[in-house]
């Protein structure tokens, strides 16, 4: 029986990232508020009449979805890896099929944003569009970085693995 469990214990694990997505979404629109109110701060520090340029914008950008989406993955991946260590010592849980189904759930919300934005790219100027790929580039990163970070966590061992320490 207790082999039978121990193929299947991955499933507590996937139910459990499946109920954290949703409060890691809260705390994803909180980042971004608290990153808002910090970007204000420091305009208002910059000066009252200083506008930012295009670096700054594509900066912001960049640090708005990275951060963004960082804190969303992080949060869905690791309140249940945490929860568990912390209250559940005996339950050993495979959460690498969690970790594959948060790649694919953030792949395809990456690319549905992506493939929208590009739509109709006769609306976009040069500057707009950089933006766009600076976006995108902070999503994906965002996104793969914490499951990077929890497969390092649950100890998993690959060779590709030491190409990111």
């Amino acid at each position: 029986m207790n082999k039978i469990l121990n193929k299947f214990n991955f499933i507590i694990g996937f139910i459990a990232v499946l109920i954290a997505i949703w409060p890691a979404k809260i705390l994803e629109n909180l980042a971004r508020f608290l990153l808002g109110i910090l970007q204000n701060i420091f305009y208002y520090i910059g000066g009252p009449y200083v506008t930012g340029g295009y670096l700054d914008l594509f900066y912001e950008s960049l640090v708005m979805e990275f951060v963004g989406t960082a804190v969303h993955c992080g949060a869905a991946i690791f309140l249940p890896i945490l929860f568990f260590e912390k209250f559940f010592k005996k339950i050993k849980i495979n959460w690498i099929p969690s970790i594959a189904f948060l790649f694919l759930w953030f792949l395809f919300w990456g690319f549905k944003i992506t493939s929208m934005v590009w739509t109709s790219p006769e609306d976009l100027d040069f500057v707009d569009t950089i933006q766009i790929i600076v976006m995108v580039i902070g999503y994906f990163t965002g996104f793969i970085s914490p499951l990077i970070m929890a497969l390092k966590h649950i100890g998993f061992d690959h060779p590709l693995m030491n190409k990111f320490s």
